[in-house]
């Protein structure tokens, strides 16, 4: 990823005694829009399935009201569980910090989450994939 000349500069004439080099762009922000093609928000009927080779529980959410409501009413579980959580709709740095703040130290990857989709048979979100089962 290549700086912007002005950022450049600024670390070029920043004095290396004292002074901390400028913050560097967000790494995210160069990704964004994030959008899933696949998936909307919706309800999801909870079925049992087998993914042995699943190391971990998954999350799938977008920016949506109804998925950061599941999120901030699910965190404890999520967080004892040790899930990651896809956020596949991320319009902005805004909404990256509204699900950060319903995650309440759950892992949340800006992510569209169709190959997840794909994988698991899913068209809506939220949704949370385990070993044995699905479930909303």
């Amino acid at each position: 990823m290549s700086l912007p000349l002005l950022a450049l500069l600024a670390l070029l004439t920043t004095p290396i005694v004292g002074a901390a080099p400028p913050p560097l762009a967000d790494p995210v922000a160069h990704r964004l829009p994030i959008r899933s093609t696949l998936l909307t928000p919706g309800t999801v009927t909870p079925h049992r399935v087998e993914h042995p080779q699943l190391a971990q529980p998954l999350c799938i959410l977008g920016n949506d009201t109804r998925s950061l409501t599941w999120l901030a009413r699910n965190a404890n579980r999520l967080r004892e569980l040790g899930a990651t959580c896809f956020l596949t709709v991320v319009e902005s740095a805004d909404d990256l910090r509204r699900a950060g703040r319903a995650a309440q130290g759950v892992a949340i990857v800006p992510a569209s989450a169709d190959q997840l989709a794909q994988r698991y048979g899913l068209t809506h979100y939220p949704v949370l994939i385990g070993r044995e089962w699905i479930e909303q």
